[in-house]
């Protein structure tokens, strides 16, 4: 999964990554944890968090352009044969 998973995750948390897709039957992601109205914008990859502050206004078309390589990259990597 690529974007917004808008089911957050708790830092502070014993098991902070509880929510995330990969503990929900996917297989990868990559994005926001949450809307992106809400603070502090953090993108994970996995279950590792890549960027514990991003998504300053002035990077916002930076993000779509990351989570759409993103997203190519999964498609090529999980369509190779097809």
């Amino acid at each position: 999964m690529v974007g917004k998973w808008h089911l957050g995750y708790n830092r502070k948390a014993p098991v902070p990554f509880q929510m995330m897709p990969t503990r929900h039957g996917f297989q990868d992601f990559y994005g926001l944890p949450y809307s992106n109205d809400m603070k502090p914008y953090s993108v994970i990859d996995g279950e590792r968090v890549v960027d514990p502050n991003y998504y300053p206004a002035e990077k916002k078309a930076e993000l779509t352009w990351r989570l759409t390589e993103r997203a190519l990259e999964r498609i090529e990597t999980y369509n190779k044969d097809e």
